[in-house]
């Protein structure tokens, strides 16, 4: 059975997996999150009246909400399930009022400004509701389309609903809209049969035009409703059409792959963006006649990106209180790539591209030049200093001197934009979300963008772990995102992703006896290798197949040489030279979907595989060749396999439904250790606490559970506050890690980003409280 993800947890210092803990309700510790932040966005709404709320929901399930403008936001999904939002709209009547539809047929309502969503009625037939539109004569009846449903009305706000499909050609119905002007008109784009048109509120269909193509956007001009737009796919390919009779007839304004979103200014109806995969983010002002692409100024597209995702966080962090656009000292903001490079107004530029050393900024910072910033606050540390130098030195100066006057700080050209939304007063104001780095605000009408992201923690972490030497370097591996790097503890995270192809990071591993040398196992591009403690990574995939999805990276723990990696659907591969090359050790592995590997930390030539329905392999030659233990779960799906620390002839076996087992004789018999547990639990996370080995951790999706003596029994532990934030339903706890220091704190990444709690005077015992 082949899964997409497959959780590992790890524990800095060592090769064993580390530990989750929960919070009883007698404990005063809080989880406490600081990103890394971002989210794939699905949509953006914003309030009709206050121009600084906005709301956002994205693939992941959750709606965050904004009071501010896009400077903060904060999670509001209580009583959501979980399930990937596909579609948001507020009520113009009342905008306390708000649905969200999902990928599964279900519909949400709050009727308190996001604080709480219910389920107003029964799920709706089809695969994903794809749009939600209120009548704009009678706010409480509602209007959705369904992919495989095709179209739906609901009079009672979303309790009760009843299909109005007369006419129309399929089911499959992407998007609906309704005319602004007369309210009678409704429009909706199908697969595969084009637009259909309304002019009785659903009544009945006709077809009307765009035959046989895939209709993925529509929207209507707000002056001018005769004008309507339309993005297709399929036999029409991906363009943009233009219709002037409400689609009597239409023409091509410009064709582009991948379209993914298309917008219009309400207050301008000329001007319009076009999202892509491809070609970034395109603006017309003519109503689509001539195309620019809004990107970075020539050569900066590199020092943007890495700006917004490594150098902003630390200057926000520190030096934002005194140098922002709100208090700017000595005339200096920092908030943009382009306003640090201008500088202050009364001493010149803060920063000399190519020449860090010069730089007043760095100068400052490091205290040979007065007075030392931050002004009011603890100085940066050396490495902090060094990124901003790194930074400063990478910047072309020829570049900057074409581009000084300018001002703009720009999209990353590939930054694919799905979702967007203007300022219902100020059409100059635009808010972009995208895929997988969140939103950009543009107050200009698109000329310059800066991230708006502040809270906003929806990044799946698959892995997160912490070097054995320096406990404040910590990392995170994520699926989408690629590597973050904080070098504080947690408290800012940047981008580590220089040199990685591959975003998608299924397994991270800090090298047991050699800290600096980072490795990641990633979901379709094999493994990739950092000897810089992740300042720059190489593909290291001689011998592997193409296209690798690496289920687990395990290290020798008394050769840093030698690793092993378990390769989805072709086996176990090692490596004997630091993943410079690696070779096939699967002799006598029958099946080669190995979901999970372990190595005895005491006799590190014997391995365990486990296997996605063959049971355990062993080997006690390092890979040289395997046998298949016979009572080792035949016919089971595990998922996850942990070796115990102090006692490696005790193994835990976690299943995809089947439950938890044990063998405490190197595998030979298995005992169910599943009392006190959901019946035919899925195992997501099986930990082993490696000071107190009979003290078990095991995360299902049910929540979080723990066990003190060795898995005989077992209680639920809470975990649903982080700080003021309701978990609700992202509670998942997908990785883990705890730093050795005197005062160790515990990581753990999970679908919402990395949360961490301080385990000082943490008392185990007082979780059964």
């Amino acid at each position: 059975m082949l899964k997409q993800f497959h959780f590992k947890v790890l524990v800095a210092g060592t090769m064993f997996l580390g530990f989750v803990l929960g919070v009883s309700r007698s404990e005063t510790k809080q989880w406490t999150s600081n990103g890394p932040f971002g989210a794939t966005i699905s949509a953006v709404v914003s309030h009709p009246i206050d121009p600084h709320t906005f709301y956002l929901s994205t693939s992941k399930g959750s709606v965050f909400r904004t009071t501010n403008g896009g400077d903060t936001w904060e999670a509001r999904n209580s009583g959501l399930s979980g399930s990937q939002i596909e579609t948001m709209v507020i009520d113009f009547s009342n905008p306390l009022i708000l649905y969200v539809g999902t990928i599964s047929g279900e519909i949400f309502r709050s009727d308190d400004g996001g604080e709480n969503w219910i389920s107003p009625g029964s799920r709706l037939p089809g695969e994903a509701v794809q749009a939600l539109v209120i009548d704009l004569d009678k706010s409480s009846t509602l209007y959705t389309a369904t992919f495989g449903g095709g179209v739906f009305k609901s009079k009672n706000r979303g309790k009760n609903w009843k299909p109005i499909n007369k006419g129309l050609l399929g089911k499959q119905i992407e998007t609906l809209l309704i005319d602004p002007i007369d309210h009678n008109i409704f429009y909706v784009g199908t697969r595969r049969f084009g637009v259909f048109t309304s002019f009785n509120k659903g009544k009945n269909w006709k077809k009307n035009g765009l035959d046989g193509a895939w209709v993925s956007s529509l929207i209507v001009d707000p002056v001018n409703p005769k004008n309507l737009y339309a993005v297709t796919d399929g036999n029409l390919g991906s363009a943009v059409h233009k219709s002037i009779d409400r689609g009597a007839s239409w023409k091509i304004l410009r064709k582009s792959p991948e379209i993914i979103s298309l917008v219009i200014n309400p207050l301008n109806s000329s001007d319009l963006f076009l999202g892509t995969l491809t070609e970034g983010l395109l603006k017309t002002t003519d109503g689509g006649i001539r195309w620019e692409t809004i990107k970075a100024p020539v050569g900066t597209k590199a020092s943007v990106h890495e700006f917004e995702t490594t150098i902003k966080p630390l200057l926000e962090k520190n030096c934002f209180s005194c140098h922002n656009s709100d208090s700017h000292k000595s005339g200096l903001v920092l908030e943009t790539q382009e306003l640090v490079a201008q500088g202050g107004a009364l001493q010149g530029p803060a920063i000399i591209p190519g020449k860090s050393h010069e730089s007043p900024l760095i100068q400052r910072l490091r205290g040979t030049k007065a007075p030392q910033m931050p002004l009011n606050g603890n100085p940066l540390s050396e490495k902090q200093i060094d990124l901003i130098a790194k930074w400063i030195d990478n910047l072309d100066p020829k570049v900057f001197a074409q581009n000084k006057d300018s001002k703009k700080e720009s999209l990353p050209s590939l930054f694919p934009v799905k979702s967007m939304v203007f300022d219902s007063v100020d059409g100059s104001k635009i808010y972009a979300g995208t895929r997988g780095v969140g939103v950009f605000k543009s107050v200009d009408g698109g000329a310059t963008w800066k991230s708006s992201n502040q809270g906003l923690t929806e990044i799946v972490v698959q892995a997160v772990a912490i070097d054995p030497v320096d406990f404040n370097l910590a990392y995170a591996g994520t699926y989408g995102s690629g590597i973050f790097k904080s070098i504080d503890g947690g408290q800012t995270w940047i981008s580590a992703n220089e040199g990685l192809t591959e975003k998608r990071i299924e397994t991270f591993l800090i090298h047991p006896t050699e800290p600096k040398k980072l490795f990641v196992g990633t979901f379709g591009s094999g493994v990739f290798k950092s000897n810089d403690q992740g300042e720059k990574w190489t593909s290291a995939n001689s011998g592997l197949p193409p296209s690798s999805i690496i289920r687990s990276l395990i290290g020798h723990p008394n050769n840093a040489s030698i690793l092993y990696a378990t390769v989805d659907g072709r086996g176990i591969f090692k490596s004997v030279d630091s993943a410079a090359s690696w070779e096939s050790v699967n002799k006598g592995i029958s099946n080669k979907q190995i979901q999970a590997l372990v190595i005895d930390p005491l006799t590190p030539d014997k391995l365990y595989a486990a296997s996605d329905g063959s049971g355990i392999f062993k080997t006690i030659n390092g890979g040289g060749n395997w046998a298949q233990l016979q009572d080792s779960l035949l016919n089971t799906l595990i998922d996850d396999l942990v070796i115990d620390p102090l006692s490696p002839s005790t193994l835990y076996a976690g299943t995809f439904g089947s439950g938890l087992f044990k063998s405490i004789n190197e595998g030979v018999a298995w005992s169910s250790i599943s009392q006190g547990l959901p019946i035919l639990p899925v195992v997501r996370s099986l930990v082993v606490n490696p000071n107190r080995p009979s003290t078990v951790y095991l995360t299902l999706s049910q929540g979080l559970f723990r066990s003190i003596d060795g898995g005989t029994s077992w209680k639920k532990i809470g975990i649903d506050q982080v700080g003021k934030r309701q978990l609700g339903i992202q509670k998942q706890m997908l990785s883990g890690a705890i730093d050795l220091s005197e005062t160790p704190n515990l990581y753990s990444g999970t679908s919402i980003g990395v949360f961490k709690m301080s385990l000082k005077d943490f008392k185990e015992k007082s979780l059964d409280n």
